[in-house]
C-alpha cells in the first residue's frame, strides 16, 4: 500500500508541473500576440497614412480648391527612389479610385514626419503645411527698366536714357506712363513711347532703350520747378497698385526751365552758330587696364583737329573702372582746362550689355551734347579721324550743314608693323611710327561686287558725326532714328578712321616690328596686306608740338 500510495503521490506531482508549464506557454503566447498584434495595428496605421510610400500602388487625387500661394505635389518623382522628398509634407492626399505606381522605398533608411490618420481625415482629406514656402531671390534682379539720365528736350517732352530688360520686354511687356508734378498743380499722367535703339550687336539680358514723354502741353512753364516721374507696370498684377512702381527720374529746379526757353530763343534767332562748342566728342566706355599714354596720344591729335586751341570742342569720356589714377594724371592738364568731362559710371556691370554698356552711354551723351554743341562725333581711342586734303573737317561740315548725320569708312591699320621716321624728334610716341595701312576700308562679309570705299552700316564698320537737334537715338555703327532724311554715308577717300584695333590693350606690344624703307624682301611677305600712309602720324607730331605748353614734359 505504501508503494501504490507513493507511486500516486508522484504522478499527481507531475501533471501539475505539465499544467503550469502550458499555463506558462499560454501566457506568453498571449503576451506575444497582444503586443504583434498592437505592432501590426500601429503599422497598418502607419501605412494607410503613407500608402504610396510602402504599397506597390497608392490610390490618391489632389481636391479641385488649390491655394495657389503653396506649393502642391500631387506624385512622387522616380528619381526620389532613395530619398523621400520633404514636399510630401504638404502633399494634399486623399482617397481615389486611379492607382499610380510608385517604386517600394526602404523605411527604416529614411527619416519620415509624423502622421496619423486622424490628422487627415480631421481636415477632410486635406492637410496644409504650417510654414508656407517661400521663394529667396539671389544674385540680381533682371529689373523692367534701368534709369542712367534724364533730358528735357523742350517744354513738352523728355526722354529718358536707359537700359531694358530684354526678358521682361519680350514676355512680360511692361507698360511706362510719365508725370510730371508741380507744387500746387494737379498731377499730369502721359503715355510714354518706347525707343528700343537698333543694336547690331548685343545678345545680352539689358538693351539700350529711350522713354519718350511727351505731354499733350507745356509742363513747368512756369519756372516754379517741378518733378519728372516715371511709372512702370509690370504684370501679373496689372490692375493692382502692387504692380506698379513709380520713382523720381528728373528734379527740375526754380528757374531752369526758363534758362531752357533762352536757349531755344537764341537757337531760333542765331543758329548753331550761338552754342557753346562747334564739336563734342562721345568717347566709348573705358573699361578693364587701358594704356593711358595711348589715351592721350589720341586726345592730343584730335584736340587739334576739332580747333581746341580756339577753344571749340568739349570731350565727355566715360570711366567705367579703365580711367586709373595714373592715366587720369596723365589727362588732368585737359580735365583742368575744362576740355574734358569725365563721367564715372562704376555700377554699370550690374546692368549687363553689349560692350560695357556703349549704346547706351552713346545716347546719353548724344543728348546731353543736344544744346552744347554744332555737332557730335562717335568714335573710339583706337580709331583717329582723317580728313585728307584739300578738305578739311571745318569745310566737309560746312558744305553739309543740313543734313542730320555723316558716316566715316573704317581704314585697318597695324599697331605692330612700325618704321622710324627721319627725324628723331618725330618717334616719341608709338603711333607717330605707325604708318601701315591696308589698301581698302573694311567691309566684313560683304560680296565681291561691293566697292569697300562705300561699305556702309555695321559691315562696313563706320563712325559718323550728327546734328544732336536732328537725331533721337543712335548704336555703335548706325543712326537709328533721326528727325528728317538727308544723312550721308562719304566715300572712304573722302573722310575715313584708321582703326588700329587691339592698340589700347596692355597685352599688346606696340611696333613689335620695324619695318625699314626701302622694302627688302625679307619682310615684304609681312606687309603685303598694307600700304604706306604717313598722314596721320605727321598730324599727331605735329599736334604734339603744338600742345607742347598744355602737355608739359610727357
Amino acid at each position: 500500500m505504501m508503494v501504490k500510495a507513493g507511486r500516486t503521490t508522484s504522478l499527481y506531482a507531475h501533471s501539475w508541473e505539465f499544467w503550469r508549464l502550458v499555463a506558462v506557454i499560454f501566457s506568453l503566447s498571449f503576451i506575444f500576440q497582444f503586443i504583434l498584434f498592437a505592432s501590426i495595428e500601429e503599422f497598418t496605421e502607419f501605412s494607410v497614412c503613407y500608402n504610396l510610400l510602402k504599397t506597390a500602388t497608392a490610390e490618391y487625387e489632389v481636391d479641385d480648391t488649390i491655394d495657389p500661394m503653396t506649393r502642391i505635389s500631387v506624385s512622387p518623382a522616380p528619381s526620389y527612389v532613395g530619398n523621400v522628398p520633404e514636399f510630401y509634407n504638404d502633399a494634399y492626399i486623399n482617397a481615389s479610385s486611379e492607382a499610380i505606381q510608385v517604386p517600394d522605398v526602404d523605411l527604416h533608411t529614411q527619416s519620415l514626419p509624423n502622421c496619423t490618420c486622424a490628422q487627415s481625415q480631421d481636415s477632410g482629406g486635406l492637410r496644409k503645411a504650417e510654414e508656407p514656402r517661400a521663394l529667396q531671390p539671389l544674385s540680381f534682379a533682371l529689373y523692367p527698366y534701368a534709369k542712367f539720365s534724364t533730358y528735357r528736350l523742350s517744354l513738352n517732352t523728355f526722354f529718358v536714357v536707359g537700359l531694358t530688360s530684354a526678358v521682361a520686354r519680350a514676355f512680360d511687356t511692361p507698360v511706362y506712363n510719365c508725370q510730371w508734378k508741380q507744387r500746387g498743380k494737379d498731377l499730369v499722367i502721359t503715355n510714354a513711347e518706347m525707343i528700343y535703339i537698333k543694336y547690331d550687336e548685343n545678345r545680352m539680358p539689358f538693351v539700350p532703350s529711350i522713354v519718350n514723354c511727351t505731354f499733350p502741353t507745356a509742363v513747368g512753364e512756369d519756372g516754379n520747378g517741378g518733378v519728372l516721374k516715371l511709372a512702370v507696370t509690370i504684370k501679373p498684377k496689372r490692375d493692382s497698385p502692387t504692380g506698379t512702381v513709380t520713382a523720381d527720374v528728373l528734379y527740375e529746379s526754380k528757374g531752369a526751365v526758363r534758362s531752357f526757353n533762352d536757349t531755344l530763343k537764341t537757337l531760333e534767332r542765331d543758329g548753331a552758330a550761338s552754342l557753346p562748342y562747334k564739336y563734342a566728342f562721345c568717347g566709348p566706355p573705358m573699361h578693364g587696364k587701358i594704356r593711358a599714354e595711348w589715351i592721350l596720344g589720341w586726345l592730343t591729335y584730335h584736340y587739334n583737329l576739332y580747333e581746341g586751341l580756339e577753344g571749340k570742342v568739349r570731350f565727355f569720356f566715360y570711366n567705367v573702372g579703365g580711367l586709373h589714377p595714373e592715366g587720369r594724371r596723365l589727362l588732368d592738364p585737359f580735365i583742368q582746362a575744362g576740355v574734358i568731362e569725365v563721367i564715372d559710371a562704376l555700377d554699370e556691370w550690374y546692368y549687363p550689355a553689349h560692350y560695357h554698356n556703349q549704346v547706351m552711354f552713346i545716347n546719353d551723351c548724344l543728348h546731353r551734347t543736344r544744346y552744347l554743341a554744332q555737332w557730335t562725333l562717335f568714335h573710339d581711342f583706337d580709331e583717329f579721324l582723317y580728313i585728307p586734303p584739300p578738305l578739311t573737317l571745318a569745310t566737309l561740315l560746312q558744305q553739309n550743314e543740313d543734313r542730320p548725320w555723316m558716316t566715316f569708312g573704317s581704314m585697318p591699320a597695324s599697331w605692330g608693323l612700325c618704321t622710324d621716321r627721319p627725324e628723331p624728334s618725330t618717334n616719341k610716341w608709338p603711333v607717330e611710327k605707325m604708318v601701315w595701312v591696308e589698301k581698302q576700308p573694311e567691309c566684313r562679309y560683304a560680296k565681291m561686287s561691293t566697292d569697300p570705299w562705300m561699305c556702309t552700316g555695321p559691315l562696313g564698320r563706320r563712325k559718323y558725326v550728327v546734328n544732336p537737334r536732328k537725331v533721337l537715338a543712335s548704336g555703335v555703327h548706325v543712326i537709328s532714328l533721326d528727325t528728317e532724311a538727308g544723312g550721308l554715308d562719304l566715300n572712304g577717300s573722302v573722310g575715313r578712321v584708321h582703326h588700329y584695333h587691339g592698340a589700347l590693350a596692355l597685352m599688346n606690344r606696340l611696333c613689335g616690328t620695324n619695318v625699314s624703307l626701302p622694302i627688302s624682301a625679307d619682310n615684304s611677305s609681312d606687309i603685303s596686306r598694307y600700304v604706306f600712309d604717313d598722314a596721320v602720324a605727321r598730324d599727331i607730331t605735329k599736334a604734339r608740338e603744338l600742345l607742347a605748353p598744355l602737355l608739359g614734359e610727357v
